[in-house]
């Protein structure tokens, strides 16, 4: 199995999504040729770092990458990791309103995500997805313990420096390539208006099984970001009583076990205890 084994063109559409995500254009506003994109995280995101290197270099657009640097924020002085790669296909980046409006400010474009690939996804969740799973109260009047919780879970994408038009654009391509309907949630700060795109349960599933190939990939300090933690033993109610969440393949949801294998550019890895419809 080769998931990384892509084509230009595939691996020019699988960067959009790190450049929706944490991602930009170094030089984007001079006229120097030299127009890279740059990925930076602080060090406590070293390992998914240090893997984005080693996809870099089996495609052959890696230029550099910095661990450990020292910068000073409002926070006090924290350190970064950064990595940078060439543009391939440098037009479908660089051309005004596909990634950056003519004041450069980042834009979710019909052009870039009726393009971006599954892996592409994954990069963008990575970068600023998120998985909440919260444990509440239950309405329910049983007295048995067990049923006197119950687990909530929806997930998001973090996009609060995209204007509202682009989550449009989002939202319509979501449901039309994917059908995965997402919601546009706001919030305000300063007399500001924020927005992020959410997704329920139920459509972050669909969302999982479209980046599925590639999970058992990627770090194993981001994994949490896609273990919705289903417990087997779970039931759910349906009309004329009630069914085993086995039976509807919830469990599919949880990050399986995995070993690290026979090195590939340290990315590639044997799966355990998967079965024939995860892999």
């Amino acid at each position: 199995m080769k998931p990384f084994d892509l084509s230009k063109k595939q691996i020019t559409y699988s960067l959009f999504g790190l450049l929706l995500g944490d991602g930009w254009i170094q030089n984007l506003r001079t006229e120097r040729k030299n127009k890279q994109l740059v990925i930076q995280h602080s060090m406590k995101q070293e390992k998914y770092t240090r893997w984005l290197e080693s996809l870099f270099k089996i495609w052959g657009i890696y230029r550099y990458s910095h661990y450990n640097q020292k910068k000073m924020t409002t926070f006090g002085e924290l350190e970064y990791c950064t990595v940078c790669s060439d543009l391939l296909g440098s037009r479908h980046f660089l051309k005004y309103n596909r990634f950056y409006d003519n004041d450069y400010h980042k834009i979710m474009s019909e052009y870039i995500l009726k393009r971006i690939t599954p892996l592409g996804l994954l990069f963008w969740f990575l970068d600023d997805g998120y998985l909440t799973i919260k444990k509440r109260e239950s309405l329910s009047k049983k007295t048995n313990q067990d049923d006197c919780y119950r687990i909530t879970r929806f997930a998001g994408l973090s996009t609060y420096s995209y204007s509202y038009e682009s989550h449009l654009n989002a939202q319509k391509l979501f449901k039309e390539r994917f059908n995965i309907d997402v919601k546009i949630h706001h919030f305000t700060k300063n007399n500001k208006i924020f927005y992020k795109l959410y997704f329920s349960a139920e459509n972050f599933r669909k969302f999982y099984e479209i980046v599925r190939p590639y999970i058992c990939y990627i770090p194993e300090n981001m994994q949490y970001k896609f273990d919705m933690k289903y417990n087997p033993n779970r039931v759910i109610n349906v009309k004329g009583g009630t069914k085993k969440a086995v039976d509807i393949n919830f469990t599919n949801y949880n990050i399986p076990l995995r070993i690290a294998s026979k090195k590939d550019d340290e990315i590639v890895h044997s799966v355990l205890n998967i079965s024939k419809e995860t892999v």
